[in-house]
């Protein structure tokens, strides 16, 4: 599911050696999986993406907002939801960012750390124990609603940016051509599974939230994701370099 140096030196960071890739653009195709019959049992959990930054870059709680073209974004590389999120954020927010692609999310966080740029969306399980070191600051999360893991964090629809919401996401899904008769039996029980008040309070303590949803549900909210991302890369002119 977007700083204090200047777009010069970020160009020059991004064909360095530290782990930041040279800036590309990439293609989306819109293909639709549920198509291919591959069978979708069920939405696993989901995860919302939160925008961070170093501690005391506190003008970053809108980030980009007077400074068009200045905040640097950190992603864990070009064509990631990290990346697309915060390319969506810049088309509804009205602003612009510098793309700061590494080669994964740890390299991204390393930087984000160092104070080498200046925000990130990033999944909120995967940076808890930063946060909690205070090597990190939570500015919003990508959510509907607040998450019950940093209940004093606001959504970036009460931060001024309606619009933006995102979730890093998991399914169960099983081979092509698996029978019907197996289908039947394995959904039900892989949903007990999660739905274990032990499960779900072990994903909750790591910020995850328990969807378990039905095959149905999930196959219209994966064609819906297909739909809004390449909107969102056709809007941005997002494409990949030969």
């Amino acid at each position: 599911m977007l700083k204090k140096h200047g777009e010069r030196e970020h160009a020059e960071r991004a064909n360095d050696t530290t782990g930041a890739e040279t800036p590309m653009k990439i293609k989306l195709h819109h293909v639709n999986l549920c198509s291919t019959n591959v069978p979708a049992l069920d939405a696993f959990y989901r995860d919302v993406l939160d925008m961070k930054t170093e501690p005391g870059l506190e003008q970053s709680r809108t980030p980009g907002g007077g400074y068009p073209g200045k905040v640097s974004f950190a992603s864990s590389g070009t064509g990631s939801s990290d990346h697309l999120t915060a390319a969506l954020f810049w088309q509804k927010a009205g602003t612009s960012g510098i793309h700061v692609p590494y080669k994964g999310g740890s390299a991204a966080h390393l930087d984000l750390i160092a104070g080498n740029v200046d925000a990130s969306f990033q999944n909120l399980g995967s940076i808890t124990q930063h946060v909690k070191a205070g090597k990190m600051k939570i500015l919003a999360v990508t959510g509907s609603k607040r998450d019950p893991a940093v209940p004093d964090v606001p959504t970036l629809t009460e931060a001024g940016v309606p619009g933006i919401e995102v979730y890093s996401w998991q399914a169960f899904v099983a081979p092509k051509g698996l029978p019907a008769s197996v289908k039947t039996r394995l959904q039900p029980a892989l949903i007990a599974a999660i739905r274990h008040p032990d499960t779900v309070k072990k994903f909750n303590e790591q910020g995850f939230e328990v969807v378990a949803n039905s095959p149905e549900e999930f196959a219209k909210f994966l064609n819906d994701e297909l739909a809004r991302w390449k909107q969102v890369v056709d809007t941005g002119g997002i494409r990949q370099t030969d």
